[in-house]
């Protein structure tokens, strides 16, 4: 066989899912489906039957899961993992076990083709990529999410559901859905990995989503107290003046 080409196994409890991935495959000439299996036991053998390049991984299954199949193959040297799944509260896990990427039915045609560049990635290269920047990979893979450390866990919060961010010294305090997450860095940093338009810095110790601006009062003197949808006051500084003049275009 053609040394370009890479070798795949599709593991799926439903039969319309593995057909589906099987067609995605079919737009990839370099990349030969070698087995199909039903269940994590089935996975479990055919992967160590035939020592495959990739694995297409449903989370739940009969007959053992998509973490039972990780578990019983080892910690050696695996195959690259792309889970595919209707459930994403098993992103951070899937980091863990450092699947390469985190896909979730149904699965359109650009966000598998992303998944498959991934792999690879993954396999063209001669040791993993920094583990942050594939957390953020799968918490942008999962409805529109960033990967925030709070303390020794890794969160994945809604872009949409943030409020505004905060400096605190080598902090960041992150006010999202009415909670608070303390995560360490800079609010600059912060913003880069969020990677949103509606972020505007309106003080050098604030950044607000201009979505959770309610209501805008003036301050006198080119400054404005912004009230958010959490309740929250958030003062503007004049320095910053041209993002809250922007703001105020948009009302």
């Amino acid at each position: 066989m053609d040394a370009d080409v890479l070798r795949a196994i599709i593991v799926d409890d439903e039969a319309l899912a593995r057909r589906g991935l099987r067609q995605q495959l079919e737009r990839h000439p370099t990349i030969r489906v070698i087995a199909e299996c039903a269940t994590g036991g089935e996975a479990a053998r055919a992967i160590t039957t035939h020592d495959p390049d990739i694995v297409f991984l449903d989370i739940q299954m009969a007959g053992g899961g998509g973490f039972d199949v990780i578990n019983e193959i080892g910690s050696g040297t695996r195959p690259v993992i792309i889970f595919v799944t209707a459930y994403s509260e098993h992103a951070v896990r899937a980091f863990e076990v450092n699947a390469v990427d985190y896909v979730l039915k149904p699965v359109d045609e650009a966000r598998f083709d992303q998944a498959l560049a991934r792999a690879r990635a993954r396999l063209g290269a001669p040791s993993p990529e920094d583990g942050t920047v594939r957390l953020q990979a799968v918490a942008r893979a999962v409805a529109n999410r960033v990967a925030i450390h709070d303390g020794d866990k890794t969160l994945l919060v809604k872009v949409d559901e943030i409020d505004w961010l905060e400096a605190a010294g080598n902090y960041v305090r992150v006010h999202a859905a009415r909670r608070t997450i303390v995560t360490r860095g800079t609010l600059q940093g912060l913003s880069a990995l969020i990677d949103d338009a509606r972020f505007l810095r309106v003080h050098r110790s604030a950044i607000v989503n201009s979505d959770a601006v309610v209501h805008i009062e003036t301050a006198g003197k080119g400054l404005y107290v912004l009230g958010l949808r959490d309740g929250s006051k958030v003062d503007t500084s004049y320095h910053y003046r041209s993002a809250v003049t922007a703001l105020l275009k948009q009302r």
